[in-house]
């Protein structure tokens, strides 16, 4: 699979399960345990795109430029090795 399909895959899935988590926890769960449910949440995919959204080719983190910024798009080639996804 493409880096960028699987970005784009990986970005949906993280805010419409987000919203559909949120939206039943809130509902159906007291305050103080919806909003750690949705906390865990988003801290998971907030740290497991670190690991999912790499090069193929470098193992360096696709997000992440050479600067140290991280941006949410991983673009057509790696910014470390050049190389096309």
């Amino acid at each position: 699979m493409r880096l960028a399909t699987k970005s784009a895959a990986f970005y949906a899935t993280y805010i419409i399960g987000g919203v559909l988590v949120g939206g039943l926890a809130l509902t159906t769960l007291s305050n103080g345990v919806a909003m750690s449910v949705v906390l865990v949440w988003f801290l998971a995919f907030g740290l497991t795109q670190f690991v999912i959204l790499r090069c193929p080719h470098c193992g360096k983190v696709a997000i992440k430029t050479p600067s140290g910024v991280c941006v949410p798009w991983t673009g057509s080639r790696c910014r470390y090795c050049g190389k096309t996804y």
